[in-house]
């Protein structure tokens, strides 16, 4: 589905690849989060395909690039994905990742191309946080472990997993309201270099999902981080 593409000029061949990089990622559209769960959604739903070529939706210019990276040019399929995954915030549900790992997702490719695929992201945005069950945020620091380029996650709660708006930034939460629970994950795993944020519907109420974190996740995580290091302490 997310493959189809023109043929390039025969001049790209003769291109360097160093040079090759920094076409692509200039041309690389870099505003907005591409969502290709949302993509396929529509897609395979053939009534609501065409919201997808209106000019206005906004996966559109994420899909011409897609389409870019894979074209028939074998120098821009070499390096073009490396550009597409290191350039995009790429949204997503909770268990996409462990849908590559395991090569569930065909419209990234082979299932070798979709290990590919985590190995090369750099910001994420997780959308469908689930704000009333702490286990969610207790998974973080496994379910990041499989991104070893990444530099920015952004946790988003109370989000639909194929939210129409494709508004995933209503509300950022500040460091002040989060600091505790951002230091708790990294502790537990989240490495260090991964720059952590949380961002909340306009629906969730702010001092009731803070009050959640402080009772219910922050002290979960504390106990977790203890028993890391207990464990650690016995090695």
């Amino acid at each position: 589905m997310m493959s189809t593409c023109t043929q390039p000029p025969a001049s790209l061949e003769q291109l360097p690849d160093e040079l090759l990089l920094q076409i692509l990622k200039f041309s690389m559209h870099h505003e907005g989060q591409f969502y290709p769960e949302y993509c396929v959604h529509l897609f395979n739903e053939s009534r609501r395909f065409r919201r997808l070529s209106r000019p206005g939706n906004q996966q559109r210019p994420h899909l011409q690039d897609w389409c870019m990276v894979n074209a028939t040019s074998r120098s821009i399929r070499r390096v073009g994905k490396e550009v597409f995954f290191s350039c995009k915030t790429i949204a997503m549900s909770f268990d996409f990742p462990q849908r590559l790992r395991n090569g569930e997702f065909p419209a990234f490719g082979t299932p070798a191309e979709q290990q590919l695929a985590l190995r090369l992201m750099r910001s994420i945005n997780i959308v469908n946080m689930m704000a009333t069950y702490p286990s969610t945020i207790l998974q973080l620091p496994e379910t990041l472990q499989v991104f070893p380029k990444l530099k920015h996650a952004m946790l988003s709660f109370g989000y639909s997993v194929y939210d129409q708006n494709m508004s995933f930034l209503s509300w950022i939460l500040g460091v002040d309201d989060v600091w505790l629970v951002l230091r708790l994950l990294h502790e537990a795993g989240v490495p260090e270099k991964v720059v952590l944020q949380m961002g909340i519907h306009e629906s969730l109420p702010r001092s009731e999902f803070l009050e959640f974190l402080e009772l219910d996740v922050c002290p979960r995580l504390r106990d977790e981080v203890d028993r890391m290091k207990k464990a650690q302490s016995r090695k």
